[in-house]
């Protein structure tokens, strides 16, 4: 035994090429492996991290005003809570103005607290101080980053203007962290409880609670509850989830079959070039049992080390990934990564799982040739195409197309079955390659015989017949599909990102303030550059109860100046349907969100509103991309009494000018704490930015797959070059040149490159069948847009790549020396 070891290692050392292949393909799939199920976990941490400014370490937090009964706000109403609670604190924010010695006006959120450094909801992490303690008065804390934008230091008097002018002493300079976080553009103070309400008129009341619950996976439930207590209060919360491991699983999906695939291919020749090795150790006695374990030892091996370094890649990866995703909200802090060891472990076991799931079938195969065979060098080599592989391909093309379309999108593992569903294609590509390229060898032999000759029949022969050339097709094929899957889908992303504001919105700026209201709209109204304004009376995330879904936005209708501001068309006439929704508690529902809620026309919902369940009945569709088709209409009487909201969502306007030089106009005409100001223009450029963070690294990976083909494609055409080393010295000693070996390969190779693009289009044109049915069983919609340009560049792709894969092979082939080669079986 170990002198077949001794063979086996001396043999990985010796086929570097090989080795590194097998090595490179096993490590990406298990880095890819653990990125795209540690992501989601990295990107949600980060994004907490950054809320923590707004809520601190609350779940979610209750907002007063100063006409909120205090009877009806205060701690003491969530008594019936408690035992799910962790806590619930009473606490301050108010707003301020800061003009520095320029004149520059810079708005200040004021963060009313009592303790500092013990603080359940917001730790003060102080790293200066100057007569601090006690902390009352005029006292207040700026984090580092404020305090060098405002030139202020310890000890310095500012003053603040709190609807009149306030002097404040920094008597404390703290770390950005939690409320006092800096994102470079927001600014916040830490001001004692007591000085804050004074100066509000609110001394000893709250106007916002903090609520922390033991249990965070209850937040939906306790919240129903709490507003069904603090009746008429708002509610703020974070939930951030991300699906963005979802198109990754995807693409690691497709790159660990590819892996598969090669490591498969690559051990057939393996275990075949060491067969003259292998019977002269049996018939030296050694078992069947032997061998095999051995070699099952060596895939083993392969799959260790490329999982010890895919384990190292794939942190890496992620740290890279979530580099790359941040956000305007996220850009400033430092990129962090969140994983836990079991994810290690998974993507290391799937590693050594790979290697041997790839090499158990040449390995059982040649095992289970007789000795006899092996020393009469009586197997033959050249590929049989099987029929049922042909009856089997076509079998998967028809289920992956046919059972996506009989499942009900409710089906509670659709994504799955989607996602298998987009395997099987490329498991089907594999298997029919040989198929396809037989036919279309067929259909222009005669042509290369015309142009070519020979040297074309010849060329034509073994695209057919050399199973190392089908093998290299095949991975191109899968490659070209899995990169114009991937740049289809994001370029439909980034189109579905522009007519979602083309299409919808008829507007240029959005004004938004917490107490929004008529007069607000009157004010705005009255800017120069204004032509128009329109408040709008919305709500965000509304349970559909017993569906298990949420409607993203539910706008409410008042009259039919809403729909010169939203281009909708409600089908049935804009009057006819304000009567209808006016009538009672109806609602229309976008045909995208229709299609998920799965309800018909006239049929009733139960909404989980603020102010408890209302019943809705569903009385008609619409079509719309506003929200990723998530959206609904209702009444705005009826949203108001069922959500008690009191002020606009936001105030939408029309320009008769730039729009940017209108929204500078509303800053300067309207002076309000809390005042937020924004163009349609800058939301639309801030979402293609965000959809290429993310598009950007689906690219990424999808480039990564066509370059683990390309590596393939390459070791396949030198293993076909090694497997017909006696052939070509025929052909040579029969009188065949140089330059026609070389005009046979290019031939070979032009062709392959062809009938790769064709089925990888192909390929991957059908996947794209199932990017609408897999993106909404994430809760999202994106249309497809088909670009015949990306497929005629893929093509032109495939023949280019397998063209100058050959160049090697065919300069080796070119200097072939008749009398070794013809010795070389």
């Amino acid at each position: 035994m170990g002198i077949i070891v001794k063979h086996i290692l001396k043999s990985i050392l010796e086929k570097k090429l090989r080795t590194v292949l097998i090595l490179f393909s096993v490590a990406v799939s298990s880095a890819l492996i653990f990125a795209s199920s540690a992501i989601s976990g990295s990107l949600v941490s980060m994004f907490n991290e950054r809320m923590k400014q707004y809520y601190g370490t609350s779940d979610f937090v209750i907002y007063g005003d100063g006409r909120t009964n205090p009877r009806n706000f205060s701690t003491e109403n969530a008594k019936p809570f408690m035992e799910s609670l962790e806590y619930i604190v009473g606490g301050f924010q108010g707003y301020a103005e800061y003009r520095n010695e320029d004149g520059k006006k810079y708005n200040i959120s004021l963060i009313g607290m009592e303790q500092l450094k013990d603080d359940p909801v917001n730790p003060v992490y102080i790293d200066e101080e100057s007569g601090l303690y006690p902390f009352d008065g005029r006292k207040i804390i700026v984090n580092r980053p404020t305090a060098a934008r405002f030139g202020w230091k310890l000890g310095d008097i500012v003053e603040l203007r709190l609807g009149s002018r306030q002097k404040f002493i920094v008597s404390g300079i703290a770390a950005p962290t939690g409320f006092l976080f800096d994102d470079g553009e927001s600014n916040c103070i830490i001001v004692p409880k007591n000085t804050l309400t004074a100066i509000y008129g609110m001394r000893g009341r709250d106007n916002v609670l903090y609520v922390k619950l033991k249990n965070s996976e209850e937040k939906r439930s306790m919240l129903d509850k709490f507003q069904s207590v603090y009746k008429g209060c708002g509610f703020g919360w974070f939930s951030m989830t991300t699906d963005m491991d979802v198109p990754l699983k995807l693409l690691t999906l497709v790159i660990s079959f590819m892996s598969l695939f090669i490591i498969y291919t690559t051990f057939k020749v393996i275990t075949l070039e060491r067969l003259p090795v292998i019977g002269t150790f049996r018939s030296m006695g050694a078992t069947r049992r032997t061998t095999r374990f051995i070699m099952l030892v060596e895939s083993a091996l392969y799959g260790i080390t490329g999982g010890i370094f895919g384990c190292a890649m794939g942190i890496g990866l992620l740290y890279i990934m979530a580099g790359i995703t941040k956000n305007s909200w996220t850009r400033i802090m430092d990129t962090s990564i969140r994983y836990t060891p079991l994810q290690l472990v998974m993507a290391f076991i799937s590693a050594v799982a790979l290697c041997l799931v790839s090499s158990i079938a040449p390995i059982l195969k040649t095992s289970n040739i007789s000795i006899k065979e092996i020393i009469l060098n009586a197997i033959d080599k050249q590929y049989k195409r099987g029929g049922w592989k042909a009856i089997l391909g076509v079998g998967m093309m028809v289920a992956a197309v046919a059972v996506p379309l009989t499942i009900s999108d409710r089906f509670p593992l659709v994504l799955a079955v989607d996602m298998a569903c987009l395997i099987m294609f490329s498991v089907a590509s594999v298997l029919l390659v040989p198929f396809l390229t037989g036919i279309i060898v067929k259909m222009i032999e005669a042509v290369y015989r015309l142009i070519f000759g020979n040297i074309g029949i010849l060329a034509a022969k073994n695209l057919r017949e050399n199973k190392s050339i089908l093998n290299s097709i095949s991975l191109l094929s899968i490659g070209i599909a899995t990169l114009l899957l991937v740049m289809t889908a994001t370029d439909s992303m980034n189109k579905d990102v522009l007519n979602n504001f083309d299409s919808n919105y008829n507007f240029s700026v959005i004004v938004r303030y917490q107490r929004a209201d008529k007069g607000l709209e009157q004010l705005v109204r009255a800017i120069d550059g204004v032509s128009g304004a329109n408040g709008l009376y919305s709500a965000r995330n509304i349970g559909v109860k017993s569906l298990n879904e949420n409607i993203t936005q539910m706008d409410g209708i008042g009259s039919m100046e809403y729909f010169d501001y939203w281009k909708l068309d409600p089908g049935d006439g804009a009057a006819t349907v304000i009567e209808s929704l006016d009538s009672g508690r109806k609602i229309m529902l976008s045909n995208s969100l229709n299609f998920v809620l799965g309800v018909k026309k006239g049929d009733y919902i139960t909404l989980q509103m603020p102010k408890g369940d209302r019943v809705y009945q569903v009385i008609g569709f619409y079509d719309t991309t506003l929200y990723g088709g998530n959206h609904a209409l209702v009444s705005e009487r009826y949203l108001k009494l069922d959500t008690g909201r009191r002020y606009f969502s936001s105030i939408n306007i029309k320009t008769a000018g730039e729009a940017s030089g209108v929204a500078d106009n509303i800053i300067k005409g309207i002076r309000r704490d809390g005042l937020t100001v924004d163009t349609v223009e800058d939301m639309k450029k801030r979402n293609m930015d965000g959809n290429k963070q993310i598009t950007g690294i689906l690219t990424g990976f999808a480039v990564l797959s066509l370059l683990i083909g390309i590596i393939g494609v390459f070791n396949n055409l030198l293993i076909s070059f090694i497997e017909r080393r006696h052939s070509l010295a025929v052909l040579k000693s029969i009188g065949m040149s140089r330059l026609q070996t070389v005009k046979m390969i290019l031939v070979e190779s032009l062709t392959g490159g062809l009938i790769g693009g064709i089925a990888g289009v192909s390929t991957g044109c059908l996947q794209l069948l199932l990017v609408p049915k897999i993106m909404r069983a994430t809760g999202q919609y994106i249309p497809v847009h088909y670009n015949f340009v990306f497929i005629l560049i893929f093509i032109a792709v495939g023949m280019a790549i397998s063209l100058i894969a050959t160049i090697s092979p065919a300069l080796k082939s070119s200097k072939l020396d008749i009398v070794s080669s013809l010795k070389y079986e």
